[in-house]
């Protein structure tokens, strides 16, 4: 699928956030009632059967949580929160609120995430650009005639 596809579904998705909870909440249920029905066909009572089938699905918020990572969602709702919360620290201690921003964004890193890797690529060129600065800005203040004397 062609990068600039994905990249309109994953905005169309990640503005349609509680829309698109409500959506996996609807199909885990109905999966999980499927499956329900289908224990009880096998000659399993309705109460051993929801026990069944909570055990094999486990956890639903995780569940939850992973279906809206694989449609691209959770990473633009953590990004939110974590800029969130970087603004309230950043008053406090600078450094260390663009360091958990930095280490937020890149824990949920895919190799065909678009929006992630433009992020990184920005980050790494600012980091560039800031250590060369200062060498940069002594360099230009020698006189080049008698740099080349010293030699």
């Amino acid at each position: 699928m062609p990068w600039l596809t994905r990249l309109r579904r994953y905005l169309r998705d990640a503005v349609r956030g509680r829309r698109m909870a409500r959506e996996i909440d609807e199909e885990l249920r109905f999966h999980i009632e499927t499956l329900v029905d289908e224990l009880v066909a096998r000659g399993a009572s309705p109460a051993e059967a929801r026990r069944i089938a909570a055990r094999r699905f486990g956890r639903l918020d995780l569940m939850r949580d992973e279906a809206r990572y694989a449609k691209g969602v959770g990473l633009a709702d953590d990004l939110w929160q974590d800029l969130r919360f970087a603004v309230r620290r950043l008053r406090h201690q600078p450094g260390f609120a663009v360091t958990v921003v930095l280490t937020f964004q890149l824990y949920h890193v895919s190799p065909h995430d678009p929006v992630t890797i433009a992020v990184v690529l920005f980050c790494f060129v600012l980091v560039a650009l800031v250590a060369a600065y200062g060498p940069a800005r002594r360099a230009t203040r020698v006189d080049p005639i008698a740099a080349l004397r010293c030699e």
